[in-house]
């Protein structure tokens, strides 16, 4: 019977080939994507290019061993969020480790295919719950931001509505004030008291259209324009 479900993609750290053969071959056999890696070194660089949801590492190996390894795959950006199952000879090794580069599970030898597939299993179900809360968190956080984007934009905005609003209200209003003191005061000949009228009306116009302009720009579509904007381009820098 096949299994509907997606396999996990599987990376096999062993310096012995038998080994890492008597375990790769079955799990192949059991439609698992494997790559094998025969030292910590490769297997770090074989991480950081194929994203591995499982990590199945030989503890006593040379240069590198599987804590070592632990370690670092943990605290690499480059590497994404994976289950770490360290493989020790004796449940006596497990008591030794160091809670700063404790796996996520371990497996005494001689590892039997049926429980190595019952941890690859457990171990893929619970990567794939953190992955979801994860996930959950950052478009928590990312629908925070842009709350707080639109709150921080639209203050902007009325600061900037009262700013503009100030000197116009204060044009206008000058001007108004001359053209009642030209009805009630004579201007000394040779004034065009008409164009001069036409003129100051002008600028009670334009000051009034500018308040109307103001007042009616929708300053919470155009960020939202640009915030869309720059996620686009960020998906095509992604794709790229």
């Amino acid at each position: 019977m096949t299994d509907k479900f997606p396999k996990p993609r599987i990376l096999l750290v062993n310096n012995d080939s038998a080994q890492r053969d008597s375990l790769a071959h079955p799990l192949i056999e059991l439609g698992y994507q494997v790559q094998a890696a025969a030292d910590g070194t490769s297997a770090l660089e074989i991480a950081a290019r194929i994203y591995p949801d499982i990590i199945l590492a030989q503890r006593d190996m040379p240069f590198m061993n599987g804590l070592t390894l632990c370690q670092k795959v943990k605290s690499n950006e480059a590497i994404p969020r994976c289950h770490f199952v360290l493989i020790v000879s004796k449940i006596s090794d497990i008591v030794d480790i160091g809670r700063s580069t404790e796996p996520d599970d371990y497996l005494t030898e001689p590892v039997t295919l049926f429980e190595l597939s019952s941890r690859i299993r457990n171990g893929y179900n619970a990567l794939n719950y953190l992955r979801s809360e994860q996930k959950s968190q950052e478009i928590t956080a990312s629908k925070m931001i842009e709350q707080a984007s639109h709150l921080i934009f639209e203050k902007s905005a009325s600061v900037l509505r009262h700013e503009i609003n100030n000197p116009l209200f204060a044009i206008s209003g000058s001007a108004d004030g001359l053209i009642r003191l030209i009805h009630k005061n004579p201007v000394s000949p040779g004034i065009d008291t008409k164009d001069l009228l036409i003129r100051l009306g002008r600028i009670i116009s334009g000051a009034e259209r500018i308040r109307e302009v103001v007042a009616g720009y929708n300053y919470k579509k155009i960020i939202t324009d640009q915030m869309q904007s720059d996620e686009m381009n960020y998906d095509i820098k992604e794709a790229a």
